[in-house]
């Protein structure tokens, strides 16, 4: 987190969608029909994939990337124009909502207006042809930022937008551009809305070592903590797999709590089960109850909540982003829709999540937390597993209050028998 990074962040939640396959017609416009159903859910931001149109040269399948920008400055003609853009943030902000948009500047798409404008804004190899650092990447075109023009040109661009009336950004492969870029950009973006949010897509440290082994930049979390608010958890990805394929949690905890041990206390992580670029979180688990109790544990945890649309129909396919590839609204599962409403609830009614959370795990069993002030704490126990097993877990004999579901659960002598359901107690501290 930055200096500034405001507190009340702690209890806000992320839902994330792509505005060309959020209906069948893929349109801004269109879009606004289900911002009502997304902040009655108790969303605060919406974040959208990138608006901006996308480049033909050097195409992935039917459509192409959006994260391969042809002009920074458009709306994509397939989703709608600027007006309807504007349309947009205005309608989001009557509603209630706060409105994110991506930002891709560690490259552009191949055709991007900047190849033929400026082209010293690009990096080249040793032939003077434009190049990406990594070649898989092979719709784009890197940014060299030693060109202090690119760096005017693109706090240009984050001004112009953030003069649309954005409420913040999400920053495309954010670990590979300069910090002390980012530094420049959110003093700019903060003097036209102080309120504004960065959001950092840190990387998997493997590319963070890819990186570093063949000599180009590669911020760490560390690093980008400096100018961000709320960085990804890419860090321990491997072990989030871990956990939720092979139903191995123990690294998965120690990762969690040793980032407690090595981030500044109030630092912020962003807990997608899922996104754009990862996996269902249903198609992991492949079990409606384990999904429900790995989310709950998502959200009531310290760190951003995170939905990507369609995770509320239990979807298991990751929509293809080249292609007109729609979320399957027929499948909204209404019980999911007020399970993630209930949590979002519960996450704004806990005291601030700085309070340093506890997370243990007996064996692969469950994962519990707790979370406490000088007053009361919290404890969750969640049977990410769906095992049904005996939890030891130091509570005294009685009844208690599931504040998930309102069903009462019970404690004898330390122990609790596990079920299907997520569980969250408040209590006094004795």
């Amino acid at each position: 987190m930055a200096r500034d990074t405001k507190y009340d962040l702690r209890k806000c939640s992320i839902y994330q969608l792509f505005p060309f396959i959020h209906s069948k017609e893929g349109t801004l416009r269109k879009l606004e029909d289900d911002l009502l159903r997304i902040k009655d859910m108790g969303f605060d931001y919406i974040y959208l994939l990138p608006v901006q149109e996308r480049g033909v040269l050097n195409r992935k399948g039917t459509f192409g990337s959006p994260y391969a920008i042809k002009d920074y400055y458009s709306i994509d003609k397939n989703i709608g124009t600027m007006e309807d853009f504007e349309h947009l943030v205005n309608k989001c902000h009557e509603v209630g909502l706060k409105i994110m948009m991506d930002v891709v500047i560690n490259h552009s798409g191949c055709d991007c207006v900047y190849t033929e404008t400026h082209p010293e804004y690009y990096l080249k190899d040793k032939d003077g042809n434009f190049t990406r650092k990594v070649a898989d990447w092979s719709d784009v075109y890197d940014f060299d930022y030693s060109c202090n023009g690119l760096r005017e040109e693109l706090l240009k661009m984050l001004s112009f937008w953030a003069n649309k009336g954005i409420d913040g950004i999400r920053c495309d492969v954010a670990s590979l551009v300069p910090v002390d870029f980012w530094l420049e950009a959110r003093k700019t973006l903060k003097n036209i809305n102080p309120d504004f949010v960065m959001l950092a897509e840190s990387v998997h440290s493997g590319l963070v070592q890819y990186a570093r082994f063949n000599d180009f930049y590669a911020a760490s979390d560390n690093d980008l903590y400096e100018a961000f608010d709320i960085l990804y958890s890419y860090d321990i990805a491997n072990e989030y797999n871990e956990a939720t394929k092979e139903k191995k949690l123990e690294r998965y905890i120690n990762c969690l709590n040793y980032q407690q041990a090595c981030f500044p206390k109030n630092a912020l992580k962003l807990f997608h089960l899922e996104n754009h670029d990862y996996p269902r979180i249903y198609n992991l688990v492949k079990d409606k109850d384990r999904a429900r109790n790995w989310t709950a544990f998502s959200f009531l945890t310290k760190g951003v909540s995170f939905v990507y649309a369609g995770q509320e129909c239990f979807a298991d396919h990751m929509p293809d982003f080249f292609e007109k590839d729609d979320v399957d609204w027929t499948k909204l599962d209404k019980e999911h829709v007020l399970f993630i409403k209930k949590l979002n609830e519960l996450k704004k009614a806990m005291f601030n999540d700085d309070d340093y959370i506890d997370i243990t795990y007996e064996g692969d069993k469950a994962i519990v937390f707790k979370q406490k002030n000088k007053e009361e704490e919290y404890i969750g126990i969640f049977n990410v597993n769906m095992t049904n097993e005996i939890l030891d877990i130091k509570l005294e004999t009685g009844t208690y209050l599931n504040l998930i579901d309102n069903t009462d659960i019970e404690i004898r002598d330390n122990k609790y028998q596990l079920d299907n359901r997520p569980v969250l107690i408040k209590r006094k501290v004795k």
